[in-house]
This record gives C-alpha cells, structure tokens and sequence, in this order.
C-alpha cells in the first residue's frame, strides 16, 4: 500500500469519485406554518438534494445523501447515525420521490444555510495514478502537523474490516480489533503509519499519549455505505488520508464549539477519506463543497463529468 503527503498536483482526468460522500448536518430553514404546507406539496425529484431532510416509512426522520433525480432515485441515511437507511436483508433501500415527505424545516426552493454542512470526498485509481500522485509528493511530514498528514494508497480488495470488528461510531476511540481487522493490520504495516507518525502524535498530545490508537474512521464509515462491491475492484485503489491529533495549542486557539471534539474526538491517528471539509459562504451546493475540499487536500482536480449525476 504505497503512500505519500499530499500537495500541489493537479490530475483533472482518470479518476473516480466512489462515494459523492456527503455528509451534511440539519439545520432549521423555515418556520413551523410554512413547514407544514411544504410535508402537503407533491415533490418533484428536483426539489430533493443532498442534504434535504426528509420523512420516510412510519414518520422516520432521514437525510437525502445521494440524489439521481434525473432517474428519481434516492439514497437516505439516519441524521443520528449517519447510516445508509437499509432493508431487513442489509441492502440499500432506493427511495422514489414519491417515497419521501419534506421535514418540517424544509422548504422547496428555499436556501439551506451550509455554515454547519460538510462534505467528504473518496477517490479511487489504479495503481499507476496512485503512483504518479505518489511521485509528486515527498516522505510524510515528521515535524509538525498537518492536515492532512500522510495519504495511503489502499487496495480495494483489502477494504474490509475483520469479523469482530464494530461498525463505525464517531464518538468511539476504536471500533476495529487490531489482531483481526486486515484493514487495520494494512495502514499499521511498515508501508503504512510508520513510527515516526506516532512519535509526531504523541508530542502533540503529551496528555493523552499512552491512549493514542491508529484508527480506521471515516474510510470506514465510507466502505460500510459503499458495501462489498468495492472488493470486486481489482487494481483499484482507495486514496485515504491520515490525519493526527490536533495539538494543545491549537484546540486553545480553536472556537469554543469546536474545542470538544477537537481534543475528545479528533485525538487518534485517523484513517480517513481522501477530503472533508466544511462548506463556506457562497458555495451553492455540497459538490462545490467537495471540490475545493478535494483541492486543498491534496491538489487534485476531476474532469467535470465525473461531478455529474448520471455517471
């Protein structure tokens, strides 16, 4: 599994956006009377995107987090989970408009605030464009943080977790058996987190060092939305990023809201997507969000197609 730190190239062809992994958070956008004449209109495919709350099923609440509105499917997860809604037999549900109730905070055609709003990014390649982003990139930085750290290449054919191994919680600091997770065994190899990693995260959070754990985390959450197919993909690579604690310093100099989860969540070395980020002012979509999130983690550029609903 070849890695490398990621800055500064730019591929705008060849590769492919797996998860359109988009993670946004509910805000409220509209007042109770207006909401419920929104749960009464008869929705068009156009008027749900990602990020839309919705009503599902026996009045369950969701969050559309893929929409092809142009083949009137939808794709929800649990706001409390963050888990793909799926049937008795694990599958997928694919939802038609037709399926789904607007929230009561939820307006068609009215603009959702994207201050609380993220979106994380999964790209895949084969081993040469892996290898040419690798080329670009020296050895990981050991000096100081960075955000994000390192990159590993990881086969897509090596992305399971073991038996044992809990699905994820963002609020756990590890889910995966170490003796038995193969994911897990791969990013702690000699050719994934070397010492030097834990050397860096540990002088980062003197406080906390001895309860440091390599941790598989939002690429997990990813492969568990994706499924098994990804494990068809040979000579197909995931790009996943390694981040580390966030230093004492800067949890001090962070906003108070972002304080906690800076120094009680963020406190492990995470194998994560290829980008997340929050989206900011003037971004008119999540995929706006993913794009420049994508630029600034690692430089890479996709080829407008790929952005696309229907590919």
């Amino acid at each position: 599994a070849p890695f490398a730190r990621a800055h500064g190239c730019a591929l705008s062809s060849g590769f492919l956006v797996v998860a359109g992994f988009l993670a946004p958070c509910t805000t409220r956008a509209a007042s109770m009377a207006v909401a419920k004449r929104a749960r009464t209109k008869i929705l068009r495919p156009e008027d749900l995107t990602v990020g839309t709350p919705v009503i599902y099923g026996d009045d369950k609440r969701g969050i559309v987090c893929d929409a092809f509105a142009a083949l009137d499917q939808f794709w929800v997860r649990d706001p409390e989970t963050s888990e793909l809604v799926r049937s008795e037999e694990g599958e997928i549900v694919t939802f038609g408009v037709t399926d789904l109730l607007l929230a009561p905070s939820v307006v068609p055609g009215a603009r959702q605030q994207m201050s609380s709003q993220s979106a994380r990014v999964l790209v895949l390649g084969t081993g040469e464009q892996m290898l040419r982003i690798i080329q670009h990139f020296g050895a990981p930085d050991l000096s100081e943080r960075r955000e994000p750290q390192m990159f590993l290449a990881v086969p897509c054919s090596n992305c399971l977790c073991g038996p044992k191994c809990g699905r994820f919680d963002a609020s756990s600091a590890q889910t995966c058996q170490p003796e038995t997770c193969p994911l897990l065994q791969l990013a702690g190899s000699g050719d994934g987190v070397e010492q030097g990693m834990w050397e860096l995260a540990q002088s980062l959070r003197p406080d906390f060092a001895d309860q440091i754990n390599l941790r598989v985390y939002h690429l997990k959450q990813a492969l568990e939305q994706l499924g098994p197919d990804i494990l068809k993909l040979d000579g197909y690579y995931c790009l996943s990023s390694v981040t580390l604690p966030y230093g004492i310093h800067d949890i001090e100099a962070a906003a108070p809201e972002d304080q906690r989860e800076m120094e009680d969540v963020r406190c492990h070395i995470d194998i994560g997507v290829t980008a997340e980020g929050r989206a900011i002012d003037g971004e008119s979509s999540l995929d706006r969000t993913a794009r420049r999130v994508l630029g600034e983690a690692c430089g890479i550029s996709l080829a407008e197609p790929l952005w696309e609903e229907d590919v």
